[in-house]
């Protein structure tokens, strides 16, 4: 299950071959959609990315679960005061819609040519082949993992920073309601972005946003510099807009729910070694010293992946008229 309420199936064309579909569950209400959205972080992103049209419905479903979110953590705080289990309630409601749903997935049908090892140990080798003879796939990985380590620490950080700059308690959950629809604009605006400027220039778009974001929260602990915090949240939402097609045309159809699992262990461990990391520096230096050190080195390292020979020329490969011929191809 996706953080979005989508399935896949296959159907057929009239020709005889088999297409993928994907279809968006009837919206649900905030707070369903919101627990469904967390429900699993493997994203099954099973859509063509030389089909423009599956693109931008993936980025608007994403950008719907991100705005359910958002209104769940306003919807919240009324909920528990009105009735301290009632969310508890709503969790085991929307947990059992999760599992609904898991029960109406479908497993596009493969030839055996097409079908992955059923050993784990085949199908790890089959797994490291594909990333052996990608290296643009690889770089993307590496830009990805960059992106979402950025975008995820100071998730950890900016509550007690915003505390501490003098955001009364009671409006937390206001300000996260806040960040998440920055993040919902950012999913929603990123097909846009990717179609006019291209995944490169759009890339180097999300790194300064993240520079600006890091930058404007390192200058101090007061309301006005914890605004620079929505710069992050709209990176956020920018990130798979810009590389989940990349990733979808360089992974093989019988390995993408494995290697996108993969990806997503990668950015796991890289947090598990990262965070105690950034959290000793957070009390040796302070919050503010440390947001300004992530918006330098960031961005560079960023760069540093961004110029790497692969996946330059995998950002290349997909330019704003490339983006305009396949969608008058389609």
């Amino acid at each position: 299950l996706r953080r979005q309420t989508v399935w896949h199936g296959t159907d057929r064309t009239g020709n005889g071959t088999e297409t993928n579909r994907t279809a968006s569950w009837p919206a649900l209400a905030p707070i369903v959609a919101r627990q469904v959205r967390h429900s699993n972080e493997n994203e099954v992103m099973a859509i063509g990315s030389s089909d423009r049209g599956l693109v931008h419905d993936f980025a608007r479903n994403r950008s719907l679960g991100m705005a359910a979110e958002g209104l769940a953590a306003l919807a919240a705080g009324p909920l528990y005061a009105w009735f301290t289990r009632a969310p508890f309630l709503v969790e085991t409601l929307t947990w059992s819609a999760g599992i609904w749903l898991v029960l109406r997935l479908v497993e596009p049908a493969r030839s055996d040519a097409d079908r992955p090892s059923k050993q784990p140990s085949g199908a790890l080798r089959e797994v490291l082949q594909v990333l052996r003879t990608r290296p643009q796939l690889r770089a993307i990985w590496a830009l990805w993992t960059v992106l979402s380590l950025a975008t995820y620490i100071p998730i950890w950080l900016i509550v007690p920073h915003a505390i501490a700059a003098g955001l009364p308690l009671v409006w937390v959950g206001v300000f996260w309601a806040i960040a998440s629809l920055f993040a919902a604009g950012g999913s929603a605006a990123g097909p846009t972005l990717v179609q006019r400027l291209g995944p490169g220039r759009s890339a180097l778009v999300k790194l300064t946003l993240l520079a600006l974001g890091f930058l404007g929260l390192g200058l101090g602990a007061s309301l006005w510099t914890v605004g620079f915090y929505f710069a992050i949240s709209l990176t956020r939402g920018l990130t798979v807009s810009v590389l989940a097609p990349m990733e979808q045309r360089m992974t093989p159809d019988a390995y993408r729910a494995t290697m996108i699992s993969v990806r997503s262990m990668i950015f796991r461990v890289s947090f598990f070694l990262v965070g105690p990391l950034v959290g000793l520096a957070v009390d040796a230096h302070g919050r503010a010293a440390v947001f300004l050190g992530l918006g330098v080195v960031v961005p560079l390292l960023g760069l540093r992946v961004w110029q790497r020979g692969a996946l330059s020329e995998a950002l290349r490969s997909e330019t704003p008229a490339r983006s305009a011929t396949a969608s008058a191809a389609e």
